[in-house]
């Protein structure tokens, strides 16, 4: 074991942090400086808590997670450099209890598990968060502000839930082969982005209270489900959606809100279902246009189309 604590400060230069085993340990307004040292957790624990703060100087001072844990908690402060790459291929990356990250053009990979809870806040900003094969949640109050910044999910999950709070501006979300979960008065706004349902075994799912608030931000299903429910809302200003194939399902009291004639629907192929009192809510210009696939409103729907044009022709 590696205890740093009550003002202790460690500084690398040109160094390796291999944990293999045992643990590290830094807490009580320690810090640790890394320059051109790159930090690799195969098993063990690494943690840092209580004020601390983990200051990467260089790109080439990386975090690797193969396994075990590696959790920052505690107001602690993680200071990154342009260029940096955190890499979890397995194990498990936590931030929890106040921290507050700032990545600026940092590329996160999670095949492992990362989880930001309990009141975190990060930014993201010219960065790229890919999840193949591992699971990035976020909850209890979490906060998440991303500016061209990608999110793709290949091959695993993202989880939104306790009121988190997420914001992407120019930020699209990439749905391959994974989920995209939301839950329990989660909310996630974006803006000049994009979602893409870009395969058959993806899909995202929102359930009790979330709110989804898209500005100009098209959505296209090419593959896959969404599937909405639970007094979920979603509103959609200037943001398009079209369905390819796949299917996306409101129901169980949702509302659907177009604000504007920009945001139409459009159905070439697959399922478009509301159902379950859901309300699908229009303007003066909207426009329904179903080349292909089915449109269904089914239980208890209400639709009120003024100025709305409908276009059968599936």
């Amino acid at each position: 074991d590696f205890t740093a604590l009550d003002f202790a400060c460690v500084t690398l230069i040109s160094s390796l942090v291999s944990v293999s085993g045992g643990s590290i340990d830094f807490n009580e307004n320690t810090c640790m400086h890394a320059t051109d040292s790159p930090i690799e957790v195969n098993s063990g624990s690494v943690v840092f808590s209580d004020n601390t703060i983990l200051n990467f100087t260089t790109p080439v001072t990386s975090l690797t997670i193969n396994d075990g844990d590696f959790e920052l908690r505690d107001t602690t402060q993680f200071l990154t450099v342009q260029g940096t790459q955190i890499t979890i291929t397995g194990g498990n990356f936590r931030a929890l209890d106040y921290v507050q990250l700032n990545f600026d053009f940092v590329d996160m990979f999670v095949g492992g598990s990362a989880t930001f809870a309990d009141q975190t806040q990060t930014i993201w900003t010219n960065s790229n968060v890919e999840i193949d094969g591992g699971t990035l949640s976020f909850s209890h109050t979490t906060l998440i502000d991303a500016t061209d910044t990608p999110f793709t999910i290949s091959n695993g999950a993202v989880h939104l839930s306790e009121t988190t709070q997420v914001t992407l501006l120019r930020s699209p979300l990439d749905i391959f082969i994974g989920s995209m979960l939301m839950t329990n008065n989660s909310t996630l706004s974006m803006t000049n982005s994009s979602i893409n349902m870009q395969a058959a075994g993806g899909d995202f799912t929102a359930l009790d209270f979330v709110e989804l608030t898209l500005l100009n931000t098209p959505v296209y299903i090419n593959g896959g489900s969404i599937d909405f429910s639970e007094d979920t809302i979603m509103t959609a200003t200037d943001s398009p959606i079209e369905v390819n194939s796949g299917s996306v399902v409101f129901s169980d009291n949702t509302i659907l809100n177009f604000t504007t004639p920009v945001t139409s629907l459009t159905i070439n192929d697959g399922d478009f279902e509301l159902r379950d009192t859901t309300q699908f809510l229009t303007v003066q210009g909207t426009q329904i246009t179903i080349t292909g696939g089915n449109f269904r409103a089914l239980d208890y729907v209400q639709l009120n189309f003024d100025f709305v044009d409908m276009f059968v022709g599936g």
